[in-house]
């Protein structure tokens, strides 16, 4: 429902955009400018304004017929950028990118340690869940305790729990990337004779829960490897 709001405000900028360039015309003709110069004029305004929107759909991905224009400004921008339609883009550069049955495994093919990073996308929601927008998510995550719970749940879920295995939560709270507001946890797991770590990211994005998680082994997170993490990171746009 709320993207399809949104999506009409699409159709509102087309017609701001065209109201914008009439007016420009009018302006120029009030002044009694010559005919070229009024044309020129109003080309100019039109491509300005029109220009000025491209870029603001770009960085805050509204749904709706002008993603396409996003997505493509994504996959030309720099970089080897991988693009998921309707969700998401990334500058992949240096990671080998593979695919999972929900979703995408991202592998520094640049990093002396192993380090993988990986995007997954739950099923759709229904109308009976607790939450059913990202800011209903978030707010019911609002304390410390709240968010800690949440994170264990999320790490046992995912986690086979055998004999000898303790999850350790390190660092959790409420951030954001490439747009979007997530809850954020970092988590050391002690598999002996391992310890790995897993830094995640969660939030409802598209009507689904999203999952963003680095995972790498002890001692792997070196410069070469967090510098390519926070590129990977920072690249990152959500439509």
């Amino acid at each position: 429902m709320f993207d399809e709001i949104l999506a009409s405000l699409n159709w509102l900028t087309l017609a701001a955009t065209f109201g914008a360039a009439g007016l420009a015309y009018t302006y120029a003709a009030e002044k009694k400018w010559p005919r070229f110069t009024r044309y020129i004029f109003t080309l100019i305004a039109f491509i300005a304004l029109a220009t000025s929107w491209f870029f603001l759909y770009h960085e805050i991905g509204f749904p709706g017929w002008m993603r396409w224009p996003t997505q493509l400004l994504a996959s030309n921008s720099h970089g080897q950028q991988f693009v998921k339609q309707g969700f998401y883009s990334v500058d992949s550069s240096g990671w080998q990118h593979n695919t999972i049955p929900d979703g995408d495994v991202f592998t520094c093919s640049t990093c002396d340690a192993q380090a993988q990073i990986q995007i997954s996308y739950g099923p759709e929601l229904k109308g009976d869940v607790k939450y059913s927008t990202n800011q209903e998510f978030l707010a019911a995550l609002s304390t410390e305790q709240a968010q800690r719970e949440f994170a264990d749940s999320i790490l046992r879920g995912s986690i086979p729990l055998q004999s000898g295995f303790t999850i350790s939560i390190e660092k959790i709270g409420l951030s954001d990337i490439g747009g979007l507001n997530v809850i954020e946890f970092s988590a050391i797991v002690d598999m002996p004779p391992n310890v790995s770590h897993e830094n995640s990211m969660l939030a409802i994005h598209k009507n689904r829960m999203m999952k963003l998680s680095l995972n790498y082994f002890d001692d792997g997170m070196d410069d070469k490897t967090r510098a390519a993490t926070n590129r990977f990171y920072k690249s990152f746009r959500f439509f």
